[in-house]
């Protein structure tokens, strides 16, 4: 169960270096090296899923491994973005951010399944 739920950490990580890359790098003056943000997302949607019981996958029924991945990813998007927004210095768009929610929410009810 360890490499499945590593699998869809590093499926959020994933998506999330690709918006980092694609929307959010270039509009952060001084980023850590393109890197050090998608490092962080992982290490706090780890922490995020240990919290609300996200990796149990064996223990749960499916849908509570839904709803806790479901809150992982948007108390995690959510801190991301505030993240995101700090570094900027300004607010900038949380559209790439909802479109990836989507996408990572329908990620985790197509693999609980």
């Amino acid at each position: 169960m360890f490499f499945i739920s590593m699998a869809v950490l590093f499926a959020h990580a994933g998506v999330f270096c690709f918006v980092w890359m694609r929307f959010y790098s270039g509009m952060i003056p001084d980023p850590f090296y393109d890197q050090g943000e998608v490092v962080i997302y992982a290490v706090l949607l780890h922490i995020l899923a240990r919290v609300y019981g996200g990796y149990r996958i064996g223990d749960l029924r499916v849908s509570e491994i839904i709803y806790s991945q479901v809150l992982v990813v948007i108390f995690g998007n959510l801190l991301a973005y505030c993240q995101i927004c700090l570094l900027g210095r300004h607010l900038l768009t949380p559209l790439p951010l909802l479109v990836m929610s989507a996408a990572q929410v329908s990620y985790v009810v197509l693999w609980a399944y």
